[in-house]
């Protein structure tokens, strides 16, 4: 019942194809007589289950797109996202609330709003270089994959 119920629902999303089959109206053609008196039992009905192979390779491409996709994100999200942080007061400030109240006498060197301490970089470098660990993961994962589809 349960495989029945996955089978169903990939069906629904046209990743598998059924088709029913009749073995007592095969039986009957083969002989060359049908009783048409007695129904065809329960038990005489088979369903077949086969998949679409370009569906399957079109969703699996697809997937394949989505996670190369989320990584990109990821990683341009690392690199928009600039930080600054208050050894002092303990306080991030992103890159775009910086005001011109915070730059220095110098016009270099950024200065907390609150306490007046220099505003460290946040290093994001261990971030983008796990984002490439894991991009390079993936691919290393999925190319027997991928040349498989191809």
């Amino acid at each position: 019942k349960q495989v029945r119920a996955w089978l169903d629902r990939l069906h629904t999303d046209r990743l598998v194809v059924s088709k029913r089959s009749d073995v007592a109206k095969r039986v009957d053609t083969v002989i060359g007589v049908r009783d048409t008196s007695q129904p065809a039992s329960a038990g005489s009905v088979k369903l077949y289950w086969g998949l679409h192979y370009e569906t399957l390779v079109d969703v699996v491409r697809f997937k394949i797109s989505a996670m190369e996709r989320q990584i990109d994100e990821e990683e341009k999200a690392a690199g928009m996202n600039q930080q600054y942080y208050c050894q002092r007061c303990k306080k991030t400030i992103e890159a775009l609330e910086i005001t011109p109240d915070m730059f220095g006498q110098d016009g270099e060197s950024l200065h907390c709003e609150t306490c007046f301490t220099e505003l460290d970089e946040v290093d994001t470098a261990d971030q983008t270089s796990s984002i490439e660990e894991r991009r390079k993961e993936l691919r290393r994962e999925l190319r027997p994959l991928i040349l498989a589809l191809d």
